[in-house]
């Protein structure tokens, strides 16, 4: 079980050729992620951006047929991402397996003693997470919403730059 489908390393180990063993890797992300950011900044025209675009989906799809080439299953945690995936890249396998989370709420919630607040639970690394970016939308409504609190959860490599950027 390869546990980090996106690293350019389960190259490494997963073109093995024919062994007598199953393979299944995993993507914990969603595999078109990286179509949404860009470095670029609005000065560039939309031609660029949209080349840009179609050299990522490219890139993308390059990578799902090496997985499933090299897995007997790529399994993601959101049917959406796979029918996303499919729909970017044009790539329909059978080996493509959403397992969503389990967790159900087995008796409803009382919503009258809810308070007003927005939680961002996740691991604090900017590149992958993007709380920098919930910071960015928390400063622009904040003011409009005094009655809301915005509440983080997680640790990670970028947590004292987070905090910094939070005063």
């Amino acid at each position: 079980v390869n546990h980090d489908a996106s690293n350019d390393r389960s190259r490494l180990f997963l073109n093995t050729g024919k062994l007598p063993v199953k393979k299944i890797s995993l993507h914990h992300n969603d595999p078109l992620a990286r179509l949404n950011y860009s470095n670029l900044n609005n000065r560039w025209s939309l031609l660029p951006l949209l080349i840009l675009k179609h050299i990522k989906i490219f890139k993308i799809r390059q990578e799902m047929l090496f997985l499933l080439k090299n897995n007997d299953k790529v399994v993601f945690l959101s049917e959406s991402f796979v029918s996303a995936l499919t729909k970017q890249t044009g790539i329909q396998s059978n080996k493509l397996l959403a397992i969503p989370n389990p967790l159900e709420l087995k008796t409803a919630l009382d919503l009258r003693c809810k308070k007003n607040q927005i939680l961002f639970v996740g691991r604090m690394e900017i590149k992958q997470k993007r709380p920098d970016q919930m910071l960015k939308i928390w400063s622009l409504v904040c003011d409009k919403f005094p009655d809301w609190e915005l509440i983080f959860l997680g640790a990670g490599s970028d947590f004292q730059k987070i905090e910094m950027m939070s005063y």
